[in-house]
């Protein structure tokens, strides 16, 4: 089984690729798709577009799971109104429909649901543990690290990775 993680944002979204094919989780792929700072967010939102549409004819995902933002959640953190939590919540969607015109069995995980209660550093240091390749250093924001958790957690079945 192949999953596919997916940390949404307008700004840098994580993607992992993960598979099972005995009894540890296996790393097949991980990017942060970094569209260019200074664009409008819609244009920001069709290059992670065109971006993951590429991931997914490579790797060929079983299944995906995707983070969604959480109304109350994200409104606390920096979206100050309705119309910021809009366009914060174009990326989800957006990407939502590139799985879905890819016919890739899709679950969207609310993000209390998806980091099951553990800090963004917690999850980080799991991820450290279970793939050594990969580089804290490289992402800053932990968009790559909570991509592969809620990939790993997805393939399998909810257990902690």
């Amino acid at each position: 089984m192949r999953i596919l993680g997916v940390d949404p944002s307008t700004t840098c979204t994580g993607v992992g690729i993960v598979e099972m094919p005995v009894d540890r989780p296996v790393l097949l792929a991980g990017e942060l798709l970094k569209p260019t700072q200074g664009l409008p967010y819609y244009e920001r939102v069709l290059s992670m577009v065109d971006d993951l549409v590429s991931i997914i004819r490579e790797y060929r995902p079983d299944r995906a799971v995707i983070e969604m933002p959480h109304g109350k959640r994200h409104a606390r953190r920096g979206a100050k109104n309705m119309a910021s939590l809009a366009i914060y919540g174009t990326a989800p969607g957006a990407l939502l429909a590139v799985l879905h015109l890819e016919r890739v069995p899709t679950r969207a995980a609310l993000v209390n649901e998806a980091s099951q209660g553990m800090s963004k550093r917690k999850r980080q240091d799991r991820i450290r543990l279970l793939f050594p390749g990969y580089n804290p250093d490289l992402d800053r924001g932990m968009d790559l690290s909570d991509a592969l958790f809620i990939a790993v957690t997805e393939l399998t079945k909810g257990e902690k990775p």
